[in-house]
């Protein structure tokens, strides 16, 4: 059976990335790039095991942009924790759409002491495995930065449109200049 894990409020009234069949918790739901020109960006994912069971756990990609995920699967011993960190390889143009909603899916499921990394398919992941958890992950662009770099684009590109019409207007007002007798 697969299973989508939701935020749910705990007897405190807290907001809680956890739930109580989680297998995994997973920090934070969304992931914030400060998104910056032909550079590349990361952010940090933490999983965490408050369970008595070894879980496996593989990071799947569902967007099109170039992230890279490490680790992308691996093993969270019981009482464990683990940090991931994803990356955006740098890119030229800022995103068109700075929320992207279920940019990620971790899989998780419990498995056997002694299983290494390695040994992890993706058919571990399937419903007829056994207990699946899967957390959709979602992706914010900090406008602050995406505002910053769109603005100094528009600033360039006028830079460069004033500097093309000066050039222009300089080479035609010498063009057309009487000669001096």
């Amino acid at each position: 059976m697969v299973c989508s894990t939701y935020l749910y409020i705990d007897r405190f009234a807290q907001i809680s990335p956890y739930s109580e069949n989680d297998m995994l918790g997973v920090e934070p739901l969304e992931l914030h790039f400060p998104f910056e020109l032909n550079k590349q960006i990361s952010s940090s994912l933490k999983l965490t095991n408050q369970t008595d069971a070894y879980i496996a756990f593989n990071i799947q990609k569902m967007s099109p942009l170039p992230y890279h995920a490490q680790p992308n699967k691996g093993i969270v011993p019981p009482g464990s924790k683990c940090s991931v960190d994803v990356t955006l390889r740098p890119r030229d143009k800022a995103p068109w759409v700075m929320n992207r909603a279920k940019e990620f899916i971790v899989w998780s499921t419990k498995v056997n002491d002694g299983v290494a990394a390695e040994d992890i398919t993706i058919d571990m992941f399937s419903a007829e495995s056994g207990l699946v958890d899967a957390m959709n992950l979602d992706v914010v662009f900090d406008a602050e930065e995406i505002t910053k770099v769109s603005n100094e684009l528009t600033l360039h590109s006028i830079t460069e449109d004033t500097s093309a019409l000066i050039v222009r207007e300089n080479a035609t007002s010498n063009r057309t200049r009487p000669l001096a007798c």
